[in-house]
């Protein structure tokens, strides 16, 4: 290839690389050389490099910045407004959006007709306690949801740390990736806080590269460094499934997967799939790869990965007297039934819930929480829970669910 064409080339991939991060200014003693990168966002980044030119040295540059924020080359997008979704700090995915791609289990409805009933069902739902739902969610607290995964998506200055796992750093494919840098913004802490005495969930979702990193027992965050038990990692836009062993919750699903998110709360919609805590499990089923908590009597346990759905039809639960948000998690429960996630106690002796994305995402960085302000839209009245203004919404309270929930399979695997 003449020395013309790769040089045209070149300019290219400098004009295509300077669209996603931003502009470059570089400065020169000697052979020495300062490149300073100026983000989408605001965010300076300066790297001294040793080249004979100033091509060499912005080619350098640029080398260093790709390392520092990407695993691979992926086209991303230079506004928070759309996919993959550029993290912007106080900027969230709307209620249209839905992680992980069209063909994930988690985002393939229920075919109206066709769709078998598992033969075990009616155990399977009894084995579910659906009597003993907790009918109540609080919203404002952060404290009070350990085990709600805290979602944060970083902007090109938010600071760096290095991930270090006691247990393991396993991505979907089975590598380890511990050691890996990835941008978290300033303040941000896991699910009630850093420590191994809750779940301590936390979701570092990476718009520049297309990956979440799924962290659990996040305990602390020393020097750059983010310590945690296990984290596992999983592209945005593929499955959802962590195959290779490592997540945040027991059935090493996407830490994204089938939660209820603030966006989608707040506008009544909801357009894939619910994860739901069961009260144990032991075993587990395709897509999930875990066990969780075993049940005393084993006959008692609903597999990790088993698929519900609420029966009734959209215009019978148009007709509930129930709340707006309700009905939205209702028709998303019966438009893509809801997953077996995770479990809630050992033996089994307690009931279910659905999974929601944490409120450390807004509090810990001094954002507007959504949960409580759609609370109070809807007239809540409020109460004082560890100095935050809380208030207890209804979910399961006159919902039919004896009677209308059934066990079916998940699509086929692609």
């Amino acid at each position: 290839m003449a020395k013309r064409t790769k040089r045209a080339i070149a300019g290219l991939v400098a004009a295509l690389v300077a669209l996603v991060f931003g502009a470059v200014v570089v400065s020169a003693v000697g052979h020495t050389w300062q490149v300073t990168i100026i983000g989408p966002h605001g965010g300076q980044f300066v790297y001294t490099v040793t080249a004979d030119t100033e091509a060499e040295a912005e080619d350098a540059g640029w080398a260093q910045q790709r390392a520092r924020f990407t695993t691979e080359a992926v086209p991303v997008a230079s506004s928070c407004e759309a996919p993959p979704w550029v993290g912007c700090k106080g900027a969230y995915p709307p209620s249209t959006w839905q992680p992980y791609s069209d063909r994930s289990v988690f985002n393939r409805p229920i075919p109206a007709d066709g769709t078998p009933t598992l033969p075990n069902s009616a155990r399977l739902v009894q084995n579910l306690h659906l009597p003993d739902y907790n009918h109540t969610r609080t919203f404002g607290d952060p404290l009070r949801h350990g085990s709600s995964p805290a979602i944060y998506w970083p902007a090109d200055d938010d600071p760096l740390v290095r991930l270090r796992c006691t247990g393991r750093c396993v991505d979907e494919f089975g590598n380890d990736f511990e050691g890996e840098e990835v941008p978290l913004p300033a303040g941000a802490e896991p699910s009630g806080g850093f420590g191994t005495d809750h779940d301590a969930q936390m979701v570092i979702a990476n718009g520049y590269t297309g990956w979440e990193y799924d962290c659990w027992h996040v305990s602390s965050r020393i020097d750059g460094v983010l310590t945690a038990t296990n984290c596992g990692k999983a592209r945005i836009d593929g499955g959802g499934v962590l195959s290779g062993g490592a997540s945040l919750n027991a059935a090493h699903f996407g830490g994204m997967a089938g939660l209820i998110r603030a966006p989608e709360f707040a506008d009544n919609q909801i357009d894939h799939a619910l994860a739901i805590v069961a009260p144990c499990a032991g075993s587990s089923v395709y897509p999930a790869t875990g066990s969780g908590d075993r049940c005393a009597n084993p006959a008692d346990g609903v597999p990790l990965g088993t698929r519900f759905q609420f029966t009734l039809s959209h215009p019978q639960i148009d007709a509930l007297n129930i709340g707006p948000w309700q009905k939205a998690i209702l028709h998303a429960f019966h438009e893509y039934g809801a997953y077996v996630s995770d479990t809630m106690c050992p033996g089994g002796d307690c009931g279910w819930s659905f999974e929601y994305e944490g409120e450390d995402a807004y509090t810990s960085l001094g954002e507007p929480n959504p949960w409580p302000e759609y609370a109070a839209s809807k007239g809540f009245t409020g109460f004082l829970s560890h100095g935050y203004r809380t208030y207890r919404m209804p979910i399961g309270e006159g919902i039919p669910f004896a009677g209308n929930v059934r066990a079916v399979p998940p699509p086929p695997p692609d």
